[in-house]
């Protein structure tokens, strides 16, 4: 799951090179490592989306939510990559946890 992201060679907001969810990233993690029993694919915190579609789809995501609802609009945007590690089962149940744990948290920010 990734939090930071930076603009690299793609329009920015307001000239912010770098954008962040509100969402507590660390807590949904920690909700989730604790949550589904026996993973084999890692989860984990990130500030690297990725060079090319992952970090251009979520600085968008974030630029794009900002630009509707403002600093609120950050609250609503995480990026979760899903590793080729485990199963697919395993995969829903991962994502299953996030959506649990953003809904349960709310969009409190850490």
């Amino acid at each position: 799951m990734n939090s930071p992201v930076t603009a690299r060679g793609f329009p920015t907001l307001d000239n912010k090179e770098t954008l962040q969810t509100g969402i507590d990233v660390n807590g949904v993690v920690q909700d989730v490592t604790r949550d589904v029993k026996d993973l084999t694919m890692p989860v984990q915190s990130s500030n690297d989306a990725g060079r090319f579609l992952c970090d251009f789809i979520y600085y968008t995501s974030l630029h794009e939510a900002a630009a509707r609802f403002g600093e609120e609009g950050l609250k609503r945007v995480l990026f979760v990559h899903v590793p080729p590690d485990g199963t697919l089962e395993e995969g829903v149940k991962v994502l299953e946890a996030v959506i649990k744990s953003i809904v349960t948290r709310g969009t409190s920010v850490a």
